[in-house]
């Protein structure tokens, strides 16, 4: 059996495009919290289906916190985390893989509706996934293991939420998005689906 170990080199490129994207929907964050008519905080549970047909579902977790314009426009970040793992088989060969990623985005909301009650928006955002692979083919010679190969995409994701009002302060917040990756091949368009648990202030 060998094991071959990774380096902590990115695998993908990070384009000039993606960081000055990135700095652009950075800058709402450093506006005055005097500019906001108020924010939500949330914790939020998934679950997250890969584009990859080898790997499976799985749970996701994260943290969502947004500034709300007196407009009713909605921005600021997002936290994720998911951990996924998949086998295929061909001929003699079975390879087994186990992936697992940070997400950080930065978010913007745009309420559809003006409900107190229900109120519908879509979202888009922007970030990095920080992800770590782990896998392992075995054949009739003997197996390979590479371990620990880290790599930082630039992630794209938009969706559609609606938030549900439970008392003075508090909300349920069921979504759907789509979450695109700038460093994978063919299959760069994973799904999740996630309810939320959040306050507003």
């Amino acid at each position: 059996m060998r094991t071959i170990r990774g380096g902590r080199t990115p695998r993908l490129r990070i384009t000039a495009t993606a960081l000055f994207v990135l700095a652009v929907l950075g800058a709402p964050f450093l506006a005055p919290a005097a500019r906001a008519q108020g924010k939500e905080g949330e914790i939020w549970v998934g679950y997250y289906q890969p584009d990859a047909s080898a790997m499976d579902s799985d749970i996701s977790f994260g943290l969502r916190s947004l500034f709300r314009a007196p407009d009713g426009l909605g921005f600021g970040v997002e936290l994720g985390y998911v951990s996924v793992s998949g086998e295929a088989t061909s001929g003699g060969v079975t390879g087994s893989l186990d992936w697992d990623a940070f997400f950080l985005d930065g978010i913007f909301d745009l309420p559809i509706g003006h409900s107190k009650k229900a109120a519908p928006s879509f979202f888009f955002g922007t970030g990095l996934a920080f992800a770590n692979v782990d896998s392992k083919v075995e054949g009739r010679i003997g197996s390979i293991n590479v371990d620990d190969l880290d790599g930082t995409s630039f992630t794209v994701q938009a969706g559609f939420d609606v938030k549900f009002t439970v008392g003075e302060h508090f909300y349920l917040r069921p979504a759907a998005r789509v979450r695109w990756f700038e460093a994978r091949g063919g299959e760069d368009l994973d799904t999740e689906y996630v309810l939320g648990f959040g306050r507003s202030f």
